[in-house]
C-alpha cells in the first residue's frame, strides 16, 4: 500500500509501492508525495554514511559514488562539508582517480553548476 509505505519511509517498501502503484490508477499527487518521500529516505541513508568519522567509505569509494550523491539532491552546505572537503584533501585516492572522475563529471553534468565539485577535485589531484 502507498500510503503505509511512505508512512514507513522504508526505501525498499517505497521503492515496490511506486512500482506497483504505476500498474494501477494511483493519483498523481500521491505518487509524487512517494517519490519524494522516497528520495528524503534515500538521502537520510546517505546522510548516515558520509557524516560519521571514522569515514565508511574510503576516499576512493566516495570518489567512485560522488556523481550518484550529487543527483540524491543534498543542499549545496551538507556536500561541501560532509563531501567536497574530503575530496579536496585527497588523501587516500591517487590523482589519477580523481582526474577520472572529474572527466566523468564533466560528461556527466553541467560543470557550471557542479563548479565546487570541480574545485574540490582539482585541489585533491594537486
Amino acid at each position: 500500500d502507498l500510503h503505509a509505505a511512505v508512512a514507513a519511509r522504508s526505501i525498499e517498501g517505497l521503492e515496490a509501492a511506486i512500482e506497483a502503484a504505476g500498474t494501477v490508477d494511483v493519483e498523481e499527487e500521491h505518487m509524487a508525495a512517494a517519490a519524494e518521500t522516497l528520495a528524503e529516505a534515500i538521502r537520510e541513508k546517505w546522510r548516515g554514511i558520509l557524516m560519521p568519522e571514522p569515514w565508511q567509505l574510503s576516499l576512493a569509494e566516495l570518489v567512485d559514488q560522488v556523481d550518484e550523491i550529487l543527483r540524491m539532491g543534498f543542499e549545496q552546505e551538507f556536500l561541501e562539508q560532509y563531501v567536497l572537503r574530503r575530496v579536496a584533501e585527497g588523501d587516500g585516492a591517487g590523482p589519477e582517480h580523481l582526474a577520472r572522475t572529474l572527466q566523468h563529471l564533466r560528461g556527466a553534468f553541467d560543470m557550471h553548476s557542479t563548479e565546487p565539485v570541480e574545485r574540490a577535485l582539482l585541489e585533491g589531484v594537486e
